[in-house]
């Protein structure tokens, strides 16, 4: 638990490098998020210590992607001193501890009655009614979805990570 833990810390660096070198805040949340589906469909679907392993690093890599942009994506909506933001960030952190307290209710109820790939793709498909929303609902972003960081940036950011690798 150990490992899995600290990729999802250390992940966050590479989300957040990705987001404002590559795609920017809004892709990269909702790419991460369907990487954290992702993986909860092979811990669902893939039997043994391989769907194991492939599931927990890909929610760790897609949680890294998350952690990294999702607060970040929504404090760029709200100028600074807007009275908004407050409620805004409320609603956020509502949101997350709601989902931290039903979430493994459910799955774990699924898990007792009818086994852990139950619970797995019970996480797996509110992942997906999760993107849904937010796939519906992009186009409030307004000008903030639309920030991505420059081609020559994104350029010059990939030739640099070609050269390390």
């Amino acid at each position: 638990m150990g490992a899995y833990g600290g990729l999802v810390y250390l992940s966050t660096v590479l989300g957040g490098w990705m987001a404002d070198r590559l795609f920017g805040m809004e892709r990269m949340v909702f790419y991460g998020g369907v990487v954290v589906m992702l993986g909860h469909i092979a811990l669902a679907v893939l039997p043994g210590l391989a769907g194991v392993g492939a599931g927990l690093v890909l929610v760790a890599l897609g949680s890294g992607a998350l952690k990294a942009n999702a607060s970040s994506l929504l404090g760029a909506l709200y100028e600074k001193g807007d009275p908004r933001a407050d409620g805004g960030f409320t609603l956020f952190y509502l949101g997350i501890n709601l989902g931290a307290f039903i979430g493994p209710l459910i799955t774990g109820l699924l898990q007792t009655e009818l086994g852990f790939h139950y619970g797995f793709g019970a996480a797996a498909v509110g992942m997906a009614l999760g993107l849904a929303q937010y796939a519906a609902f992009r186009r409030n972003f307004g000008d903030v979805a639309s920030r991505r960081p420059t081609r020559c940036r994104r350029r010059r950011a990939a030739r640099r990570w070609a050269s390390a690798s």
